[in-house]
């Protein structure tokens, strides 16, 4: 393959405000005419442009000597860090193999927990929550210890969960308490 790198304006699309500093380009001939296939293109205000080879191809990949740090491709997919190979998340956009760090960080969720606030909601058994637990060694619809090392943790479907058992539990324990106050009044 013969690429040229060459400050050029032949590689301005309609849309472009600004010419490209630098386009990348294959060409097939050696003839003037030749204008080549363009892969790539950095413009002055540091926006880049590349043309992708294809879903499952890195078309951009950041490099630190030893290891690719970085890869986009052409599915708009983002690796960062090492691919982690999951096949239960194959089809993630975003893979980072490290930690991420953020001031805030929001999951759209598909449903809410706060049925459990009506009336006709019927809290669960303690001695049926009791036998469950100790017989799965997890609450009922909270994934289970293998099932979170093989496939993670969906941060989406637990944080409702979690938020189901927290409110089941805090009506509990009102009712409890009633029940205590009650009691105590009884034997006065």
């Amino acid at each position: 393959m013969d690429f040229k790198v060459k400050k050029d304006s032949k590689c301005l699309g309609a849309d472009d405000i600004l010419e490209p500093m630098i386009s990348i380009r294959k060409f097939t001939s050696s003839s003037a005419s030749d204008v080549g296939v363009e892969y790539f293109r950095v413009y002055s205000d540091g926006r880049m442009w590349m043309k992708s080879g294809g879903s499952n191809v890195a078309m951009f990949t950041l490099n630190d000597g030893s290891n690719d740090v970085v890869r986009i491709f052409g599915s708009g997919k983002v690796v960062i860090g090492k691919e982690i190979k999951y096949s239960t998340h194959s089809d993630a956009l975003l893979q980072v193999s490290g930690k991420i760090v953020s001031k805030e960080f929001f999951v759209t969720v598909q449903n809410w927990s706060d049925d459990v606030f009506e009336i006709h909601y019927k809290l669960p058994d303690l001695y049926e929550l009791e036998k469950y637990y100790r017989t799965y060694k997890t609450l009922p619809g909270i994934p289970n210890v293998k099932e979170v090392l093989n496939d993670g943790v969906n941060v989406g479907k637990l944080i409702p969960l979690l938020l189901r058992k927290i409110e089941e539990l805090t009506i509990i324990v009102v009712n409890q308490q009633k029940e205590i106050d009650q009691l105590k009044k009884s034997n006065k």
